[in-house]
């Protein structure tokens, strides 16, 4: 059974299946990111177990909260569902000018 959030490719390595042992066939499944390791255990039958960690659920950066007097000095609207790893543009709302900032 694989774990939410992991994958694993079909082995190059013979003998190892559809088992946690062929560490180097996992990845991170759509929708998440992260580096595949695995932490080991003995279980109470002195038999190794294995889980696979380091996959995390992609989600969607909020919109920062701006401080009340500077609500209408910025324009964040290009920052509006921009999920994690990507980035948007911080502007000025008119009147005011600037350069615009690249906001990650």
């Amino acid at each position: 059974i694989r774990p939410d959030g992991y994958d694993k490719a079909e082995s190059t390595y013979p003998g190892c299946g559809d088992t946690f042992t062929c560490s180097d066939d996992w990845y991170c499944d759509d929708g998440y990111s992260g580096v595949v390791d695995f932490n080991c255990s003995w279980d109470l039958s002195c038999d190794m177990e294995s889980e696979p960690v380091g996959c995390l659920q992609l989600a969607s950066c909020e919109v920062p909260d701006l401080p009340e007097d500077e609500n209408c000095t910025y324009d964040l609207s290009d920052c509006q569902d921009v999920t994690s790893g990507d980035s948007c543009e911080v502007r000025c709302r008119s009147p005011f000018v600037g350069t615009p900032t690249v906001a990650s």
